[in-house]
């Protein structure tokens, strides 16, 4: 009989810990591949003249980008591609410039701007998580286009971990209890 218990207890340990970390892997893996579906992409404003080339993008600070192009007019356009602008003016190249040739992902996903003649892809500054990747593609009509692609955030992982952990931890607890009833019901059919 007492082994019977120890056998029943060490069962519904292994039930309430198995609930509670199926429900954390969940949620971290809901966390992390959330984000992979997760992209907007738009064409931005025409400039003031047709555009010749993406020349540099400056990151100027939290959630803040601004897009440098040469227009046919041999002269520098900037635009807010994050923050408050959203209007092009006249500027100059951006000392710190930032951005790497996008991704097989990003070109993916930008599939049916038309032919793309340049992308460049950059990753913006987050206060607590990470701010998307932003991908800026010139196709050959001229048309700047912006693929913004949702990133993973650690931040948020561990309280969402800890919720749903604690979702199948209670979950675990009333499959023990449940099961603990059956149980009893079978051994006592009359009562």
């Amino acid at each position: 009989m007492a082994t019977t218990k120890s056998h029943n207890l060490l069962s519904s340990i292994k039930v309430i810990l198995l609930c509670t970390a199926i429900g954390a892997l969940f949620a971290i893996l809901i966390s992390l591949l959330f984000p992979y579906f997760t992209y907007g992409k738009h064409k931005l404003p025409a400039s003031p003249v047709p555009v010749e080339g993406i020349l540099a993008v400056d990151l100027g600070g939290f959630y803040e980008a601004q897009l440098a192009v040469l227009g046919s007019d041999n002269r520098v356009y900037v635009y807010s591609i994050m923050g408050t602008s959203g209007s092009w003016a006249e500027g100059s190249i951006p000392k710190n410039s930032y951005g790497f040739d996008c991704s097989k992902r990003s070109l993916r996903r930008l599939q049916g701007i038309g032919d793309i003649v340049q992308c460049v892809e950059f990753a913006t500054v987050g206060e607590w998580c990470p701010a998307d990747v932003e991908s800026i593609a010139l196709n050959s009509r001229g048309e700047i286009w912006n693929l913004s692609s949702m990133q993973p955030c650690p931040f948020l992982i561990v309280p969402f971990a800890c919720i749903t952990g604690s979702i199948g931890l209670i979950l675990g607890v009333v499959l023990v209890i449940l099961k603990g009833r059956q149980r009893r019901l079978s051994e006592f059919p009359g009562k």
